[in-house]
């Protein structure tokens, strides 16, 4: 009686243990993190664009230094700075214009000008050449608004991305968005991004170059969602249209090895749909092969179980080398 009363106790408080475990899925007193805010500490120990080489693609104006470079038969370095209306002067070619174009056309148009002066730059085997590059360039400015830090206007280096621009702002506060950020100009949303592709290792899935005046605008987060449980990295998530529970599972970094087969969904069902507050909150069991079926509301809690560490046993006692329990 004592041993069978022994193994009840046993069972008893393991059922309770895991009664503990399944409550503390949904435990708002518990401190989790939102994933992927944290990124955003670490702004003062980045280097931005101190020693990267000028993109050919860049898009020259008002305030850039251009340096030119002669070599060879002709030697000598000239430096001009683009005024207001878009011109720089050279001493062997006069003014020209070169606003709105890019360096590597910049290049092409003062090499095609010094060639008409010095013709030694000119055919198959010239004895001059020519090098082109840029000085100091102008700054952007640049409005990051919305759920940011320290919103406002910022003077930012030319080759600043949306990114990286966000950093000189202290990072997006948890009660904005990481998934749908706007990039304004001239009063149109030119592109959104998702800092989500960035923060599991994907690119932007198109390079945007920032201009001046460009607005940087981050709503509202669009949802708030708990993963617990056994998963990699336990916390607070942002789902979109059209992502599911098993995105959730995904963005957390995955199940453990011992996960349950089971998973359980808290909801608190929304008060402009419910009827009643007595039916705000429902559970769903889910199985773990279907979540990719299930689609997450705004304040869902998914928590997924470990399995019983319990497994059966005999003892094998009296004249045997080993005696003992085993599975």
């Amino acid at each position: 009686l004592d041993e069978f009363y022994r193994i009840q106790l046993s069972q008893l408080s393991k059922s309770l243990d895991d009664l503990m475990k399944i409550n503390s899925f949904f435990d708002s007193t518990k401190q989790l993190s939102h994933f992927g805010y944290e990124i955003f500490l670490n702004r003062d120990s980045i280097s931005f664009y101190d020693n990267i080489p000028s993109p050919s693609n860049y898009t020259l104006g008002s305030g850039d230094q251009i340096v030119v470079s002669l070599w060879g038969e002709v030697e000598k370095e000239e430096t001009a700075l683009i005024n207001r209306d878009g011109n720089i002067f050279l001493e062997d070619i006069g003014i020209l214009s070169l606003t709105g174009i890019t360096l590597e056309q910049a290049k092409n148009k003062i090499i095609n000008s010094y060639s008409k002066t010095y013709s030694t730059i000119k055919g198959n085997k010239p004895s001059t050449f020519v090098d082109i590059s840029l000085g100091d360039l102008k700054d952007l400015n640049v409005h990051i608004l919305g759920f940011v830090k320290s919103p406002g206007l910022y003077a930012l280096h030319p080759f600043t991305d949306p990114f990286t621009a966000l950093f000189y702002s202290g990072g997006i506060d948890t009660t904005g968005t990481l998934r749908n950020i706007d990039i304004i100009r001239n009063g149109n949303v030119i592109n959104t991004i998702d800092l989500y592709d960035i923060l599991h290792g994907n690119s932007i899935k198109s390079q945007i170059r920032l201009l001046d005046q460009d607005i940087i605008f981050v709503p509202s987060r669009e949802s708030k969602v708990l993963v617990n449980g056994e998963v990699l990295i336990p916390g607070y998530y942002e789902l979109i249209d059209n992502e599911s529970a098993l995105d959730l599972i995904n963005y957390s970094g995955g199940l453990t090895p011992k996960a349950s087969t089971i998973s359980i969904l808290k909801r608190i069902n929304s008060p402009l749909t419910r009827k009643n507050d007595d039916l705000a909150i429902e559970f769903f069991l889910i199985p773990i092969d279907s979540l990719n079926t299930f689609s997450m509301n705004n304040g869902d809690s998914l928590g997924i179980g470990i399995i019983s560490d319990y497994y059966p046993t005999i003892t094998i006692n009296g004249w045997v080398k080993r005696p003992g329990k085993y599975p």
